[in-house]
């Protein structure tokens, strides 16, 4: 089991601003720290960055500290951006965190930070929800959970995705209405036909990353990024599940393009017609990045 440790608990009641070192505070289920301007009904009630990523700051000559950029805790033993959306991480005996973001500075542009003074720096930032309540303190020890997944051939949303123009990269968004028999709200690929949703693993995106493409999720237009499950091998007709409302039917696996199309021509290949899926939408509801996706009958 990996293990590390609480550095720094740190909070505010600004947006915004540097968060001051508190030493021990309370983390409320479902909500984030009790009085922290971040917490709240929302994927990202819980901030976290490694020691290990400040130290690389200040070998450059930029002043940073824990808290400075806005953490809740600030981490040291552990590589927190290696570990996917959906890893379980429990602190001291009674908190379970929920990572629901990973932001890498290398492959995410928008992973930016404003600090007081003007200056901006990239920085790599993992954010979660509360599972488990309790009282976090400095020196508290950190395991990450493993046999995360609750239900057989179970993964995560690791991003939603969506666009006006169909052809074009999607933008990720944190979480969106789903509509029965028609897709995505708001998306253009939604409509009364069989590939209302689409769907590509963050594992496929990865191999595309290793032959040098810089590419994030929604790179390949995909509506849904997901990670742990190997959709291409699903076969059609299979049920998904996803949070606790939304139910996809697979209706077609890969897809043949007869000519390239704007995302071939940005990231020189697309990967989605081999390994993405498409979907048709049986139940409505609202999907947003962290929710597991389980497979049923």
């Amino acid at each position: 089991m990996r293990k590390g440790y609480v550095r720094s608990v740190n909070m505010s009641d600004e947006r915004g601003v540097p968060k001051d070192s508190v030493g021990t505070a309370e983390l409320i289920p479902g909500h984030g720290l009790e009085g922290d301007a971040h917490a709240g009904k929302w994927h990202r009630q819980v901030s976290l960055l490694a020691i290990e990523s400040m130290e690389k700051m200040r070998k450059t000559g930029f002043e940073i500290y824990p808290g400075r950029i806005g953490e809740n805790i600030t981490t040291v033993g552990i590589d927190l951006v290696a570990l996917p959306v959906g890893t379980r991480l429990r602190i001291g005996n009674e908190i379970v965190l929920e990572i629901t973001q990973v932001r890498k500075a290398l492959d995410d542009p928008t992973a930016v930070y404003y600090f007081e003074d003007g200056e901006k720096k990239q920085l790599d930032v993992v954010f979660a929800s509360v599972e488990s309540g309790g009282k976090v303190t400095d020196g508290d020890e950190i395991s990450v959970m493993e046999n995360q997944n609750s239900g057989a051939g179970a993964g995560r949303v690791t991003s939603v995705n969506i666009s006006e123009k169909t052809g074009v990269a999607k933008e990720t968004i944190t979480k969106s209405r789903v509509m029965k028999n028609h897709g995505l709200e708001g998306d253009a690929h939604a409509g009364n036909w069989h590939r209302q949703v689409s769907l590509l693993a963050d594992e496929s995106i990865e191999k595309m990353k290793e032959k040098g493409l810089k590419v994030m999720p929604g790179a390949f237009g995909e509506n849904i990024t997901t990670r742990g499950l190997e959709l291409n091998t699903l076969p059609v007709g299979q049920k998904l599940r996803i949070g606790g409302e939304v139910v996809l039917e697979v209706t077609q696996i890969g897809k043949e393009c007869t000519t390239p199309c704007a995302i071939y021509y940005q990231v020189g290949d697309c990967i989605m017609p081999r390994e993405g899926i498409f979907a048709a939408v049986i139940e409505d509801g609202e999907i947003a990045t962290g929710d597991e996706i389980v497979l049923i009958d």
